[in-house]
């Protein structure tokens, strides 16, 4: 008999316990070799191409650090644009940046429930009262989140 994890789970099939560690360490040592290059005030942004050159590191591994910062470290006042990116401690541009990221993520929110989550539960096979009900459900979500725009 395999060797079950914490999970219960056969060990080599458990992507917490075998992939997921080895990937966030990676994340976390990548995210400390990006965070040395950004720049800071008043320096201007750079753009990722130049982070990327600036750490050694590929254009996906940059991403995945910056991301990984700015999931883990919210308050962290890293703020981007079409010009690049840079810490700042100006909290006007800060509350600019979460702004125009929380409505892009309202419309990432939206566009997925509807074009991809709504299609994919009619075509399931779920009830019409569950669709019904989740559709709802997510609606009222939205219109809460409206309430912020």
């Amino acid at each position: 008999m395999a060797k079950k994890c914490i999970h219960d789970l056969e060990e080599a099939w458990c992507a917490d316990c075998t992939g997921r560690p080895t990937a966030i360490n990676n994340r976390i040592a990548w995210a400390g070799d990006v965070m040395m290059v950004i720049p800071a005030d008043p320096a201007p942004p750079v753009p990722l191409d130049e982070i990327s050159i600036r750490s050694r590191m590929s254009r996906a591994k940059v991403n995945a650090a910056i991301a990984y910062l700015r999931e883990t470290y919210p308050d962290l006042p890293l703020v981007s644009n079409s010009r690049g990116i840079r810490f700042t401690m100006n909290e006007e541009e800060v509350n600019k940046f979460r702004h125009s990221r929380f409505l892009a993520a309202h419309t990432i929110i939206r566009r997925t429930f509807r074009g991809a989550v709504v299609p994919y539960l009619k075509q399931s096979g779920a009830s019409k009262a569950t669709v019904r009900q989740f559709t709802r459900q997510m609606d009222r979500l939205l219109e809460d989140i409206d309430e912020f725009v």
